[in-house]
């Protein structure tokens, strides 16, 4: 039996894990599926070979478009070449639309089938992308139940099958085995630390977090704060910043999400799929985001089109979580919003209540499995 090819292209590490999990499960099903990536670690870890590590690519900001233009140029002229030589059977464009869309137009003109799974946030700015997405897609797989209408509204080939982050969140320790782990006294409240997992993420968020944290702990005695750093972070980095700061009960954790969220108290993070997995376990938080002041400027005057940043509000449908963004977000104004999540019941009561009601409408277990058969049913269509 001839090998099937897929590529995927994905350009940061949500993206990344949610590709990663699609392809286990695609291969599941399909012995003769090879795969091929714009990616990075964990898409090598299930058998892709990456044609580019996206973390050479992924920037925010016109700062660093300016900075990296000729070198991601020259990157996107790989792609390009490695699909005309390629000629895979289907490509899998995960986000990343500055990057994908040229991806794709091109595979397009070569007959290739384009997969949109988990396509660009076109109902928050930039809506006219779905006259592009129209053109070259042949099917979009939306993970938020609102997006299905849109594309369905457009007249676009739409599955909705639920949002694959409920497949991911599964943890592996008892609290007690937790805070045995990480020798934290039982009567401590862990406050999780989410700085994001970009390297422009965390040099406009890590410092807003550590003065945080600082004068936190001065303020109260029982609290234990967990960083839990990215697999594209530098950890080097990570602790250099954090020695500045006389933060004495700081732990630095990788790949403990879901542990460190079913044991917080409390969390602060940076807007993105990890205040899904946070909402999932119903963890009281406040949403941080900032970028450079012109781009912000950009997309807030000319561009964006909803009222929140984070996906719980949107999701919710209301201010459910405090969103401390670009000049607002200041240690001053963090603190006072940890202070309310800490030391507030009636608050973080509220709070806990509409969690519960987010992480109802994320649905069931399964959810990737079933992509990975759509995916597949469409392959065995040639």
């Amino acid at each position: 039996m001839a090998f099937k090819k897929i590529l995927i292209s994905c350009g940061e590490l949500s993206g990344e894990i949610h590709s990663s999990n699609l392809v286990k499960e695609i291969r599941k099903i399909s012995k003769n599926t090879r795969f091929f990536a714009v990616g990075s670690v964990l898409l090598k870890k299930t058998g892709c070979k990456i044609i580019v590590d996206y973390r050479e690519i992924s920037i925010m900001g016109f700062t660093e478009v300016i900075k990296k233009y000729f070198y991601i140029r020259k990157r996107i002229r790989f792609v390009k070449d490695f699909i005309k030589r390629e000629s895979p059977d289907a490509v899998i464009l995960v986000d990343f639309p500055g990057f994908n869309f040229i991806i794709a137009e091109y595979a397009k003109k070569l007959n290739i089938r384009i997969i949109y799974y988990i396509p660009p946030q076109i109902w928050a700015w930039h809506y006219s992308r779905v006259k592009k997405i129209r053109k070259f897609a042949d099917l979009v797989i939306p993970i938020l139940p609102f997006e299905k209408d849109i594309y369905t509204r457009e007249n676009i080939p739409c599955k909705y099958f639920g949002h694959p982050v409920v497949d991911n969140i599964r943890f592996s320790f008892s609290k007690k085995e937790y805070y045995k782990k990480h020798r934290i006294p039982s009567n401590k409240k862990i406050i999780a630390l989410l700085p994001g997992s970009r390297p422009q993420e965390i040099e406009h968020h890590i410092d807003h977090l550590l003065k945080t944290a600082s004068k936190l702990e001065e303020k109260y005695s029982d609290l234990v704060f967990i960083i839990n750093v990215a697999d594209t972070v530098d950890l080097k980095m990570i602790k250099e910043r954090i020695s500045k700061y006389a933060i004495k009960q700081m732990r630095v954790v990788q790949k403990e999400n879901y542990d460190l969220f079913n044991n917080a108290f409390a969390a602060i993070c940076v807007s993105g799929t990890v205040t899904l997995e946070t909402a999932f376990f119903k963890v009281p938080m406040t949403v941080i985001y900032q970028v450079d002041a012109l781009f912000y400027f950009i997309v807030k005057h000319f561009l964006i089109k909803v009222p929140f940043i984070s996906l719980v509000n949107l999701i919710a449908g209301k201010p459910v979580l405090k969103e401390i963004v670009q000049k607002e977000l200041t240690s001053e104004n963090l603190l006072k919003e940890a202070d309310r999540l800490i030391a507030d019941d009636k608050y973080r009561k509220k709070m806990i209540t509409s969690l519960e009601q987010v992480k109802k409408k994320l649905g069931k277990k399964g959810i990737v499995q079933s992509i990975a058969r759509e995916v597949n049913s469409l392959l065995s269509c040639d």
